[in-house]
């Protein structure tokens, strides 16, 4: 007697047969072996070396611009003059060039051409005559942030002294002072929160006194 042939199963094995396969939806499924793969327990998974990064040179300010001078600030001391008067002294940090001899004050740049010609470590420069200072945050800024008359120049010094960096080390000309102002609100200011920046100056001698 012949067997029978289960009707269902047959169906079943002709619809897989005859069921599409899409190329495209199978690429799309597929899993990338290479995304979902997972390390090991344990072990740290491998990262691409890091690219060092060029080291770029610093770019150092032309020291004068619009006849100003650029140079930084370095900080604030208190005291007063022989009748009680409270000033206030902010002192400034420059590189000295040639270029600077025209406006510095003279006995700056004289102690600046001697201390090129001899060679030698360090000048104090004495009883430089009161100046009108006007300090600029930027070289081509029209109005200063700070405006001195007659402010008297202390405690300054031409010094030659070695630079050292990334590169090789270098000799500069350093014109470092003190430029005493009666004590006010807005010297104090400028001077508390101001250190270790740069600014332009421009230097006039001037005859008045900030105690005439």
């Amino acid at each position: 007697m012949a067997k029978k042939k289960d009707w269902r199963s047959e169906a079943g094995r002709r619809g897989a047969k005859e069921k599409p396969t899409s190329a495209r939806s199978h690429s799309i499924n597929a899993p990338n072996p290479k995304e979902d793969e997972v390390p090991p327990a344990g072990e740290e998974p491998i990262q691409a070396p890091l690219i060092p990064e060029a080291e770029i040179a610093a770019v150092e300010p032309t020291p004068i611009v619009n006849d100003r001078m650029v140079a930084t600030y370095v900080g604030l001391s208190l005291s007063r003059d022989k009748d009680g008067e409270k000033l206030c002294s902010l002192e400034f940090s420059m590189t000295l060039t040639k270029e600077h001899d025209d406006y510095v004050p003279k006995k700056v740049a004289d102690a600046h051409e001697w201390l090129v010609d001899s060679d030698n470590k360090m000048i104090q420069v004495n009883h430089i005559k009161p100046h009108t200072v006007d300090i600029y945050d930027e070289p081509n800024a029209k109005k200063p942030l700070l405006h001195v008359v007659g402010g008297t120049v202390e405690k300054a010094s031409v010094a030659m002294i070695e630079e050292t960096g990334k590169g090789k080390a270098k000799k500069v000309i350093r014109f470092v002072f003190r430029l005493c102002v009666e004590r006010d609100d807005k010297a104090i200011a400028f001077g508390a929160w101001n250190d270790e920046s740069q600014f332009w100056l421009d230097m006039d001698q001037t005859q008045r006194t900030i105690a005439d």
